[in-house]
């Protein structure tokens, strides 16, 4: 079984579209911290439109909740008694490894 210590902003994370910014009108804030401020503009090319920095604010939001999840679940698929397919192994280790990205650690599989 392994365990990572969470370095993150504790969650719940929220995601805030700030009118009348086009620059940045989303921001992330957790535990009364600014987390991260998304840019969206629909003028520029290389920025991405306001719908696409809506989608991934709402995703980066919910991170905190998706890895204490995905610990949870990998812990347990640990724990099973017997073993796991081939398979399932491999994904057991995909998921530690992105586990491991997310706290900012190298991947180890």
């Amino acid at each position: 079984m392994k365990t990572t210590t969470a370095t993150h902003t504790p969650g719940p994370w929220t995601a805030t579209e700030c009118g009348g910014s086009f620059q940045r009108p989303f921001i992330i804030q957790g535990g009364g911290k600014l987390v991260a401020g998304l840019e969206g503009d629909q003028l520029r090319p290389d920025a991405a439109s306001i719908g696409e920095a809506r989608a991934n604010a709402s995703l980066i939001a919910a991170a905190p909740d998706l890895l204490a999840v995905l610990v949870d679940c990998l812990e347990w698929l640990d724990s099973t008694p017997g073993g796991l397919g081939e398979s399932a192994s491999q994904s057991v280790r995909a998921g530690w490894a992105a586990v491991e990205r997310a706290a900012g650690k190298a991947a180890t599989a």
